[in-house]
C-alpha cells in the first residue's frame, strides 16, 4: 500500500510517504517495489526510515536502494534501517519524507556519507534542515562508549554541516537493541542509556530544562556489532522560524518522571519534549515524539485497545494544546508490542487519522507494560494556523 500527504509551502511542497507491500512475493519484489512507489520523487527525497523483518535483510534492501538511487544520477538520501517487523507480514517497508519545488533552482539538497552516519541537508523556504540517518560510533566498544560515541560522531557530523546540536537538534530517534529486557542487575539497556549516556551528553552539552522530541524503542538484533541505531533531524536556527517545545496537559514532562516522594528509578534521566512545534515563514509542523498511553508517570490501560485508545487521546490533546488537530497528521508510525493484535490497532489508527499515511511496525517499547506507541508529524499551513490563533 503507497500513501501519500502533502503540505503547500507556497513555492514548494513537502510531501510524506509510506510504502508497505504486500506480504506476498519474494524479499527481492518487496524491496523492489517499496522504491518503484517514489519513483516520480526520487530526486526529492530527503530522508527515509526503513523497516525490516530481520537484520540480514539490511544488505539486500541496500543494494536495492542504491541501484535505485543510481537511476537517478544521484547520491542516495539520508537512511535509517531498523529491524523491526511490518506489521502486515512484509519483510520489508519504509516512510520517506521529500520536497518538492516548483522551480528546482530554489531548493539545494546536499546527501553525504554511506551507510553509518548518512546525511542530507536541505535548503528553502528561507531556513536549512539537516536528517541523519544510521549514527555509528566505534563499534569495538560495549553499550555505553559505543551509544556515546554515537553520539558524538552525530554532533561532528552536524557541525560539518554548519549545525550546532545544542542550538538546532528538534528529533532524535533510538533503536536499542533489548530496550527493555531485565539483566540479572535487574537493569535494562534503556536504563543505562539514559543515566550513562544521554543524560552526561546532554549535560555536557548545556541542556537544562528544554530538550527535543524523541522515539526509544528497539528490538533484539542490530547490524554489525552495532548496539543501537540513531538518527535525527535537526532545523538551523537562523531567525526565519521559532521552535517550541510542547507540553501535554494530561502528562507530565518526561524529565520530572523521577521527582516527588516516591520516583520511579527506571524512569530517571529521561530527557526529551513531548513534541516541538516548527513555525517556518509558510508553514508550521508540529513533530511529535513516541507517545503512549501514559498519563503523569503512570501507565493507563491493561489491554491494547485502552492503551490505544490513551495514547491516541494523549496525541490530541498534545495538538489541540498548540492549534494542531490529529486530523492535520502526514505521516505515522505505531510501534507495537510483539504478539499483539495489529488488526485492533490498525482499525483505530484508521478511524481517527484515515488520510495520513502511517506504518505499523512490531517493537519493544522503552517499557515493558507498554503494548503500544505512536510518533507523527503533522502541519499545516500558516495563514491556517494563524486562522485558528485568531
Amino acid at each position: 500500500m503507497f500513501r501519500k500527504a502533502e503540505i503547500s509551502r507556497g513555492t514548494s511542497t513537502d510531501i510524506y510517504f509510506s510504502c508497505i507491500p504486500d506480504a506476498d512475493g519474494t524479499f527481492e519484489q518487496q524491496a523492489n517495489s517499496i522504491f518503484s512507489e517514489i519513483n516520480s520523487y526520487a530526486m526529492h527525497i530527503l530522508y527515509e526510515r526503513i523497516f525490516l523483518s530481520k537484520a540480514g535483510f539490511v544488505g539486500p534492501v541496500r543494494e536495492a536502494r542504491e541501484k535505485f538511487y543510481a537511476e537517478f544520477g544521484i547520491t542516495p538520501p539520508a537512511a535509517s534501517y531498523i529491524t523491526a517487523p511490518p506489521a502486515n507480514g512484509a519483510m520489508a517497508a519504509m516512510v520517506a519524507i521529500g520536497v518538492k519545488p516548483e522551480n528546482d533552482n530554489s531548493l539545494k539538497i546536499t546527501s553525504s556519507g554511506g551507510f553509518y552516519n548518512s546525511s542530507t541537508k536541505v535548503e528553502y523556504d528561507g531556513f536549512e534542515q539537516l536528517y541523519f540517518g544510521n549514527a555509528a560510533g566505534n563499534l569495538h566498544q560495549g553499550f555505553v562508549p559505543q551509544m556515546r560515541d554515537s553520539l558524538f560522531r552525530m554532533k561532528e557530523v552536524m557541525e560539518q554541516n554548519g549545525f550546532d546540536f545544542k542550538r538546532d537538534i528538534v528529533r532524535t530517534w533510538f533503536s536499542i537493541t533489548d530496550i527493555n529486557g531485565r539483566r540479572c542487575d535487574g537493569r535494562t539497556n534503556y536504563m543505562d542509556f539514559n543515566e550513562h549516556v544521554r543524560s552526561p551528553f546532554l549535560d555536557e552539552l548545556g541542556f537544562k530544562g528544554q530538550y527535543f522530541a524523541s522515539t526509544g524503542a528497539g528490538c533484539g538484533v542490530n547490524l554489525d556489532r552495532r548496539v543501537a541505531e540513531i538518527s535525527a533531524t535537526a532545523y538551523k536556527r537562523n531567525g526565519s522560524l521559532e521552535v517550541i517545545p510542547m507540553d501535554n496537559p494530561l502528562q507530565t514532562p518526561v524529565y520530572r518522571y523521577a521527582e516527588g516522594e516516591n520516583p520511579d528509578k527506571e524512569k530517571g534521566n529521561v530527557k526529551f519534549e513531548r513534541g516541538m512545534q516548527v513555525i517556518t515563514p509558510s508553514a508550521v509542523l508540529f513533530i511529535v515524539s513516541g507517545t503512549a498511553s501514559i498519563r503523569g508517570n503512570k501507565i493507563v490501560g491493561d489491554t491494547l485497545e485502552d492503551q490505544t485508545r490513551c495514547t491516541l487521546d494523549n496525541l490530541r490533546w498534545l495538538l489541540d494544546s498548540y492549534k494542531g488537530r490529529l486530523s492535520d497528521s502526514k505521516i505515522a508510525i505505531t510501534y507495537v508490542k510483539p504478539g499483539e493484535d495489529k488488526s485492533l490497532v490498525e482499525r483505530i489508527m484508521e478511524d481517527n487519522m484515515p488520510d495520513a499515511p502511517r506504518l505499523i511496525v512490531f517493537n519493544e517499547l522503552c517499557y515493558q507494560k507498554l503494548k503500544v506507541e505512536t510518533e507523527l508529524i503533522a502541519a499545516m499551513p500558516l495563514d491556517e494556523f494563524k486562522r485558528r490563533k485568531g
